[in-house]
């Protein structure tokens, strides 16, 4: 059973909140981001919006994908690259187990823009 949870980002003060999600549902200065209900190889929770480097060093955004309903990596927050829950139909978190969440688009954009 996935676990379903997310996290809030202040936009305005720039940090993570500590807060239940109805408390601020609705305000347009908080982004609320999903968990994924994965790991990374260390363990640590994967959320919408993570910046991960992947088994081959590439450094890839966790994204929403809408019209398939499951995350997929994208480098430019568009075009897919894979889907991180599908990549193997009997194990859906084989991939993440070789990913590190290396930091998210809120603090760290400029990630993005890094070379493996």
């Amino acid at each position: 059973m996935k676990i379903i949870k997310f996290r809030a980002w202040d936009k305005t003060e720039k940090l993570w909140l500590d807060v239940n999600w109805w408390e601020f549902w609705g305000d347009p200065t908080i982004e609320f981001v999903q968990y994924t209900g994965l790991k990374d190889k260390n363990g640590k929770e994967i959320y919408e919006g993570d910046i991960v480097r992947d088994y081959n060093g590439n450094i890839l955004q966790v994204q929403w994908a809408y019209c398939w309903a499951r995350y997929m990596m994208t480098y430019d927050g568009v075009t897919c690259q894979y889907y991180l829950e599908d990549y193997n139909w009997n194990k859906p978190d084989c991939l993440s187990k070789n990913m590190e969440v290396i930091g998210n688009i809120y603090e760290n954009p400029e990630l993005l823009k890094e070379k493996p």
